[in-house]
């Protein structure tokens, strides 16, 4: 009888002694990294206050400073710095000073889409400028100008440029070298087998919605195409290649990518931002029958 109630003994405590182990292993595990968060941890920061500054940006780290209070949502990704200023203050305009840029450089600063002014950094990569608060702007600053749009109000900018028009319905006749800034909402944007080829970015999509890109042939060194705060746009019959990014979906929701070829990317053939998510609470983006990087 002894010798059975230490059998149990021992036996209990062997058990007890591998449940410990085991529940040290778990809590000592460590989770593997998300790539998502990496890239998009300390890329935007939003409050009150009067400075504000990115931390861990895969682009720049830039700093804002304003003379007033603000509230302010700030981010800095894929070579573009975007921000939405409102004011808490009874101040009607205020001194905005960047920092952290590249010195010498120049920028092209746009509101709510449209190009007002370019600007060239000082020697230590800083730019101050005056915000007025009578109207609400959201501001995007990048390093390229977008030299081809498809306007809000359905106009082509520049009216030479090979897109041809009907109703809403554009269609490219001829090759495009310049990135193409797409504004207009509802219309089919057809390359017809033409070529997007640029340094930058290829086809931008910014706000809009009901959008389809196709039959496109896009060779650009950043973006190839970037869905930027959008939703209900259709991606289909693409060819991308060589860009760092295939296509960027980034905060939109319910769009279709679908039968794309997507090659020799160095990143993300389709890269669709966890921050939709977040931000809507409906990411739907569906993917189909795209094929990246085929053999």
């Amino acid at each position: 009888m002894k010798e059975k109630i230490i059998s149990i003994l021992v036996m209990t405590l062997l058990i007890a002694i591998a449940l410990a182990f085991l529940g040290n292993e778990t809590v000592s595990a460590e989770e593997p990294p998300n790539p998502l968060e990496q890239l998009f941890e300390g890329w935007s920061v939003e409050g009150n206050g009067t400075y504000f500054e990115i931390t861990n940006s895969s682009y720049l780290n830039v700093t804002l400073i304003s003379s007033e209070n603000i509230h302010i949502y700030l981010e800095s990704i894929l070579k573009i710095i975007y921000y939405y200023i409102d004011s808490n203050c009874s101040a009607n305009s205020t001194l905005i000073t960047l920092s952290n840029l590249e010195a010498d450089k120049t920028y092209y600063l746009y509101q709510d889409g449209n190009l007002t002014s370019n600007f060239t950094t000082d020697q230590n990569g800083s730019y101050s400028y005056t915000h007025y608060f009578n109207e609400c702007h959201q501001t995007f600053i990048q390093e390229t100008i977008s030299t081809i749009y498809i306007k809000s109000d359905g106009s082509i900018d520049p009216p030479s440029a090979p897109i041809s028009r009907n109703g809403d319905i554009y269609t490219l006749t001829g090759n495009v070298y310049e990135q193409i800034h797409v504004e207009k909402s509802g219309i089919t944007l057809d390359g017809d087998g033409y070529t997007i080829q640029c340094g930058d970015y290829g086809l931008w999509l910014n706000y809009v919605s009901g959008v389809t890109v196709k039959n496109f042939e896009i060779d650009c060194g950043s973006i190839c195409i970037l869905d930027y705060y959008g939703y209900n746009n259709l991606i289909e019959n693409n060819t991308i290649k060589n860009a760092i990014y295939g296509i960027y979906i980034y905060s939109t929701y319910k769009d279709i990518i679908d039968n794309n070829i997507i090659l020799n990317i160095q990143y993300y053939g389709i890269m669709i931002s966890w921050y939709c998510a977040e931000r809507t609470g409906k990411s739907r983006t569906r993917l189909q029958s795209s094929m990246v990087n085929p053999t």
